[in-house]
């Protein structure tokens, strides 16, 4: 299910700097944990399955000034999640993202990104790749005050087809800085497109997979997961706070509220989650 991620909060902190006239360079990193009141986003007639997990997240890039051009930039990342009880969801994600970014105005940005990544996960019939491109907008119109859109269209592939699929995110949301450096945002987001959802669960003491294709099921530690592509609209609201703590050092809250709406289902999850982040 979506939630706020760490490099979401890192990119508010950067959000405020000026276009670089040369070449820049930065570096970052965030470790937390969460909870998730349900992996399978409570899908109606399904059993309840919460899962805690820890996250990790590093990145590192380089921008270069064009004037009035705008701004051309290259950062490498890796993402690392862990689920405590249901290891065969662990993923860790090593992945490229180029932009270009140009000041249409005073207090208008537009930035059009670029990514591609790996998706190394616990279960091989998870692993594969996906690959991106967005539309990005912020608007300031006051320095304490950014408001955000985007579009971003995905592209995932799966040794398993159920975890496969295409779908396009839209989204916006406001953020407000009080004092320095602490900022509130929030925003609503909606996944069109293929999901990958949990049609049915219980549990169990089984292991593995039974087969391939649409229904597979998977089980780790006495939690069985039939998972199923779907054609679905996948919304969220999202909330966070970040709170510098000094040295490069700051603290994020964040949850997030999502429910899918799909042609023969509905359901709903929410999930909370703290870190520590790191910038330079």
């Amino acid at each position: 299910m979506p939630r706020s991620l760490p490099g979401l909060a890192l990119a508010v902190l950067l959000a405020s700097a000026p276009v670089p006239a040369a070449a820049e360079l930065w570096a970052g990193a965030a470790a937390g944990g969460g909870w998730d009141s349900n992996v399978n986003l409570g899908v109606s007639g399904t059993t309840n399955v919460p899962a805690g997990f820890g996250f990790a997240e590093a990145h590192g890039g380089a921008g270069l000034g064009l004037g009035e051009w705008g701004e051309l930039s290259l950062e490498l990342a890796w993402d690392s999640t862990h689920y405590f009880d249901l290891g065969d969801l662990d993923l860790h994600r090593p992945s490229a993202i180029a932009a270009f970014a140009v000041d249409l105005g005073p207090s208008l940005r537009l930035r059009l990104t670029g990514e591609g990544g790996l998706r190394i996960a616990a279960d091989p019939d998870r692993r594969g790749w996906d690959a991106s491109a967005g539309l990005h907008l912020r608007y300031r119109p006051h320095r304490r005050l950014g408001l955000r859109a985007a579009a971003v269209g995905t592209r995932r592939e799966a040794r398993d087809p159920s975890y496969s699929g295409d779908s396009l995110r839209l989204k916006g949301g406001a953020e407000v800085r009080f004092g320095e450096d602490t900022w509130l945002s929030g925003g609503y987001q909606v996944d069109l497109g293929d999901a990958t959802v949990s049609t049915a669960a219980s549990t169990g003491t089984g292991s593995g997979g039974a087969g391939r294709g649409q229904g597979r099921m998977t089980a780790s530690y006495g939690v069985a997961l039939v998972s199923e592509r779907v054609t679905a609209a996948v919304h969220a609201v999202t909330g966070s706070l970040t709170v510098p703590l000094g040295a490069g050092f700051a603290v994020e809250l964040a949850a997030a509220h999502s429910w899918i709406r799909a042609r023969t289902m509905t359901g709903q999850a929410t999930s909370a989650t703290g870190s520590i982040l790191w910038s330079y």
